[in-house]
């Protein structure tokens, strides 16, 4: 039996990367051959008649052969450069991911599991998912469909009511066999949708012990870890960051994306992330995934969540659901004043742990269920 996994697993990322391994390395070790499988990307709501759903696929020799010289230009090229290197690290990846370089959509799998990550977040803004009705099985050559810890993210009622997709959406979910969710916003759209019965699983990265596999080490120490998305952290959040790390005579690291302030910037493969995270001190974090990876390497950490602005880009409540699970909800911080008294507190990882157990549990026979029938 062939089993095939849509997910974000081409997104460059490091947790929607590692959540579609993990996910791969969980049903591989049930016995299945595991295929990803992926969709067509389509411009988002947003963009379907708007100038810049056309615009933004101007090739970039054009941009070299018009403007190259300017001052513009070479901030441009150097954008780019980055861009190509940041791309590189995650396509490095694809190996041990057992992820090819040619996309594959339409593939024909016995089972096709939509998941994890917010492959149901059809509303979020940006040109690397789009609005993709494959994400909700349309157009599958699969005998059953079932979702693993899938989300809506930011997308709600409301706003599939706005822009008018609620109907194909829940013609789509219908022909769906078994509903895995994350979070509670995703419960209630599909219950509300479907009237169906739901589960609710954790992300793939904290049930497939990812952390204990064989990963590149990190060759550096006596440093606080700042993950975040680029420049997300403000200005007087990292001044009161830098402020509590020179304390401590650590510097601050930020991984992955730039911020307004750091010691210094490092951009590393998928394969060296845990790494970082297994060799820090402290970690500071305002995102899903690393408040995950925090976690399942046993760190002293805090969260800054994100509030949505118009309705997008917000983590706030996946972040509160997550830290509620494992009685952590202390470690999230809004004001930076306070830094010292949340990342000093201790956390019982021998419970956590235990939950995590229970948790993989329910993932297996959950799977199992699906898989057997």
């Amino acid at each position: 039996m062939k089993i095939g996994i849509m997910s974000m697993q081409r997104i460059l990322n490091y947790g929607s990367i590692l959540q579609a391994y993990s996910l791969k390395r969980i049903v591989e070790s049930l016995g299945y051959d595991v295929e990803f499988v992926d969709y067509s990307i389509e411009p988002n709501i947003y963009e379907r008649n708007s100038v810049y759903s056309k615009l933004r696929y101007i090739p970039k020799n054009f941009i070299r052969k018009y403007l190259n010289g300017n001052i513009f230009m070479e901030k441009i090229k150097k954008c780019l450069q980055e861009d190509y290197e940041h791309r590189r690290d995650f396509i490095s990846f694809y190996p041990k991911m057992g992820l090819d370089y040619k996309y594959k959509v339409k593939s024909k799998v016995d089972i096709l599991i939509i998941g994890s990550d917010e492959v149901f977040n059809c509303l979020q803004k940006g040109n690397t998912v789009g609005y993709s009705l494959e994400l909700f099985g349309k157009n599958n050559k699969a005998q059953r469909i079932i979702t693993y810890a899938a989300s809506f993210g930011s997308t709600t009622i409301e706003g599939l009511e706005k822009y008018n997709v609620i109907d194909e959406i829940k013609t789509c979910l219908m022909k769906i066999d078994d509903f895995s969710l994350r979070d509670e916003n995703s419960v209630k759209i599909v219950k509300s949708l479907t009237s169906r019965n739901v589960k609710v699983h954790l992300d793939p990265v904290l049930i497939g012990d990812i952390e204990k596999e064989k990963w590149n080490e990190c060759n550096i120490d006596n440093y606080i870890l700042l993950y975040g998305y680029y420049k997300r952290f403000t200005e007087e959040e990292c001044e009161q960051i830098m402020k509590f790390a020179h304390q401590r005579h650590l510097k601050v690291i930020a991984l992955g994306e730039k911020q307004n302030r750091y010691d210094e910037y490092i951009s590393c493969r998928p394969d060296e992330l845990i790494g970082f995270f297994k060799n820090a001190e402290y970690i500071i974090t305002d995102t899903f995934h690393g408040t995950i990876f925090s976690i399942i390497t046993h760190k002293r950490f805090l969260t800054i969540p994100r509030k949505s602005i118009d309705g997008t880009g917000g983590n706030e409540e996946k972040i509160n659901s997550l830290l509620k699970v494992f009685g952590l909800k202390k470690r999230i911080c809004y004001n930076c004043s306070n830094i010292e008294e949340i990342i000093d507190s201790q956390i019982d990882y021998i419970m956590i742990d235990l939950i995590r157990k229970h948790e993989k549990e329910k993932t297996i026979n959950y799977l199992k269920s699906n898989f057997e029938l």
